[in-house]
């Protein structure tokens, strides 16, 4: 296992995908990341060991609208089970550099879409380490909303690159009638009223209009109600 060199400050942020039950050696129920999701984990650690990034930051809680199964052992978000994929697939006889590696991966399990992993990126992993450049790996069906929403959210003071991993869907037409949608209303609605990078404005649109986390005092169903309102912001 080749050992990062790498002097500099850059993450690869992997963009979370949906996680699934398997089983482990012992036949316990575990998360695994989803198959997509695998490869984006896989390309950040390629960039890790090549010296390319010095930090992976892991994303994502899980979808609400699928929920989770309590009797599931080990983590049950998908930055967790994000991180635990990426230490169980890098090989080394070390415990002093794995425990190395391992404090190298950063996540935060807050966000529910791409706008929250844009958002809590950047306050609980990129800001507390002044990490100024990035690379988010991502699908290729997925580029261009990601695009749009680390632009807005990290703004001009970052440097910002993209991996858009081939997948099936990328030419889907379904899927790209939601993608359009999503790009209409994040250039009208928030691009064109909100400044990129401005994160007193954005924190209030967080926790004051984006229905998906403005939901603390509010009932499941009511929660349930607004998750599909929002589900244009929704998706990975």
């Amino acid at each position: 296992m080749r050992i990062n060199k790498i002097k500099y400050k850059k993450a690869a942020i992997v963009l979370g995908g949906g996680i699934k039950i398997t089983k482990d050696p012992e036949h316990k129920r575990v998360y695994e990341p989803e198959n997509q999701v695998k490869d984006r984990l896989g390309k950040a650690l390629q960039l890790y060991l090549d010296g390319q990034v010095g930090f992976i930051i892991t994303t994502g809680n899980y979808s609400k609208r699928v929920g989770i199964d309590s009797s599931v052992i080990g983590p049950k978000n998908e930055a967790e089970v994000g991180k635990e994929y990426l230490l169980q697939n890098f090989v080394t006889n070390s415990k002093t550099i794995k425990n190395q590696f391992a404090a190298k991966i950063l996540f935060e399990k807050k966000s529910l879409d791409t706008i929250g992993n844009a958002w809590f990126s950047k306050q609980e992993c990129l800001i507390p380490n002044n990490i100024k450049e990035c690379i988010i790996i991502t699908s290729d069906f997925h580029l261009e909303r990601s695009k749009l929403c680390f632009d807005w959210v990290l703004g001009p003071e970052y440097k910002i690159d993209y991996i858009g991993l081939d997948s099936d869907l990328k030419d889907n037409p379904e899927r790209r009638k939601v993608e359009d949608v999503f790009s209409r209303f994040m250039r009208e609605q928030l691009i064109n009223s909100i400044s990129a990078g401005d994160d007193e404005q954005i924190g209030k649109f967080m926790k004051t209009e984006h229905l998906v986390y403005c939901m603390s005092e509010r009932s499941e169903a009511q929660f349930n109600a607004c998750m599909e309102t929002a589900s244009i912001t929704a998706g990975y």
